[in-house]
């Protein structure tokens, strides 16, 4: 059988730039394109699938927090405010997942920590969602800013995936004692889905017996890019307002996240680079976007040139929901890959990675 490449296309309903925290005007300005953005994705399924035989799938992660809660009185509101068009995306045969930013409102300033009160709003924002729509089965952090706790709760709360992971990132400031809101840890992660350690989220059991979490990690899709020298340079001066991350650039050399709305070249050349770098082996594709991705042109021109790519011999891509990564990664010989690509490690041996 020719190999499988695997696609998982997610979407955060999260309209406001980079998860900034906004004021409640701002913010509802920013959710109006919603309609627009989730109506122009069924338009282009349905157009792709009818002129070119190929069926996308998304899934929709859906913001639910303490800050939404804050600027629009309840936080499962983006749910309810879009029920019906929920329905409409559900009917499509794709997903909605949950996104959930870990920041909590303290003396009037905002951090980010896995404190009781911050795994306490994760277990409130969850049960809104479920009351609301549905329960979900995947979940992403904002600003990508597990813990060792939050991923626990996650694991505790019933939800199967997880997308926040991108392997090498680091974005914790010096500044240990303080919280810092928009900081993660991804230094050691394997760029292949895993179950998480139950001692270190950021990788697979590493040792004999180590117990792992009943969650799976699915980290993004990394690709190498020629400015990433350049950030290096300038990541010491960057910063997102008065909230953004120091981001450790050198960590980020080995590449950055792969988004459908990247501009076709870049987009096309990625994923050539991806296919052939595994001697025509099956990979994974995880492209985490921002939904106002789905009004750009960069977007649809991608989406049409996968389904090209997939018609075209010796290339077969299938688009999947990351709630089925779960099935998939369990057992990937049922949709054609190859299982030697998506073993879990989690045996009582040395981790791959490490080996490597």
């Amino acid at each position: 059988m020719n190999p499988s490449h695997y696609i998982i296309a997610c979407f955060l309903c999260d309209p406001v730039s980079n998860g900034r925290l906004s004021s409640p005007g701002e913010d509802s300005r920013y959710w109006n394109s919603t309609e627009k953005c989730i109506q122009s994705a069924l338009q282009l399924k349905r157009m792709i699938g009818e002129e070119m035989g190929f069926q996308f799938k998304f899934t929709w992660l859906i913001r639910t927090d303490r800050h939404v809660e804050m600027t629009h009185g309840d936080s499962a509101w983006p749910l309810k405010k879009f029920e019906k068009l929920w329905k409409q995306v559900k009917d499509s045969g794709d997903e909605i997942g949950w996104l959930f930013y870990p920041t909590n409102l303290t003396n009037g300033e905002w951090s980010q920590d896995d404190s009781g009160d911050l795994i306490e709003l994760m277990s409130q924002s969850h049960e809104a969602f479920k009351n609301t729509l549905t329960s979900p089965q995947t979940s992403y952090f904002g600003w990508n800013g597990l813990t060792q706790a939050s991923m626990k709760q996650l694991a505790s709360l019933g939800v199967k995936i997880d997308l926040s992971a991108v392997p090498g990132l680091y974005t914790i400031s010096h500044k240990r004692h303080k919280p810092e809101v928009g900081a993660c840890d991804w230094e050691i992660s394997p760029k292949i889905p895993y179950h998480p350690s139950t001692f270190d989220y950021r990788r697979p059991t590493a040792y004999p017996n180590e117990p792992a979490l009943n969650i799976l990690e699915v980290p993004c899709t990394i690709v190498k890019n020629q400015w990433a020298r350049v950030k290096a340079t300038l990541g010491d001066l960057w910063k997102v307002g008065n909230l953004g991350p120091r981001y450790n650039w050198k960590r980020r050399r080995q590449g950055i996240p792969l988004k459908l709305d990247n501009t076709p070249n870049f987009f096309q050349t990625a994923v050539r680079s991806q296919f052939e770098s595994k001697n025509q082996k099956p990979v994974p594709l995880i492209l985490v976007t921002n939904m106002l991705a789905l009004l750009s042109k960069n977007l649809q021109k991608n989406m049409q040139w996968l389904a090209k790519e997939a018609s075209s011999q010796g290339t077969l891509i299938r688009s999947g929901l990351a709630e089925e990564s779960w099935e998939v990664w369990s057992n990937p010989s049922q949709i054609g890959l190859d299982p030697r690509r998506f073993q879990f490690i989690h045996k009582d041996h040395e981790s791959d990675f490490e080996k490597k």
